[in-house]
């Protein structure tokens, strides 16, 4: 298992723990990419601050990551 899928295997753990039932991820096309490339993407996801915007607190602050990276 690489690093990023470890790092999100972990977090996965610690919030069943806390109440987490489900997750789901909606990708395009994924084809391309690694597993470890998906899970910088939902560890970087999960690290990001949660922002209020009108009353709202599903909003993420914006990420960007390099595919290539």
């Amino acid at each position: 298992m690489n690093n990023e899928t470890q790092k999100f295997a972990d977090w996965f753990d610690s919030e069943k723990k806390n109440g987490l039932v489900d997750i789901k991820f909606f990708t395009g096309d994924v084809s391309s990419t690694t597993t470890e490339h998906f899970f910088r993407e939902a560890n970087a996801m999960n690290e990001s601050t949660v922002v209020e915007a009108n009353g709202c607190v599903e909003n993420f602050e914006r990420y960007e990551l390099n595919a290539t990276s």
